[in-house]
């Protein structure tokens, strides 16, 4: 990212990791809470180029895999929904990336 200055002005799954990875990059009234979709990779994604993953060509399901908490919704009330970070949703967009430059 960093060779190039326009780096955050593309939408790409690659940039938002990035972001993701670096707090410093985010708009400055941006507060991460997993628990609120606005708040999340996907509000960080709709704030900063207002798309959607689904925008970028990831999948319905890849999108659910990558952005929502494996668990079930009733996670929510639970120490694992909480827990999700910034970095675990770099982290699955990492995989993701991998997997799809391997052609699975």
């Amino acid at each position: 990212m960093l060779y190039n200055p326009n780096w955050k002005s593309t939408p790409t799954l690659r940039a938002l990791a990035y972001m993701l990875r670096h707090p410093e990059t985010w708009p400055e009234n941006f507060v991460w809470d997993y628990k609120s979709c606005d708040k999340c990779a996907l509000g960080l994604m709709e704030q900063v180029w207002d798309v959607r993953p689904m925008d970028l060509g990831v999948s319905f399901e890849d999108e659910r895999d990558i952005f929502f908490n494996p668990c079930s919704w009733r996670s929510l009330w639970f120490p694992s929904f909480t827990s999700v970070t910034p970095r675990v949703v770099a982290g699955r967009i990492d995989r993701y990336l991998a997997k799809q430059e391997c052609g699975a």
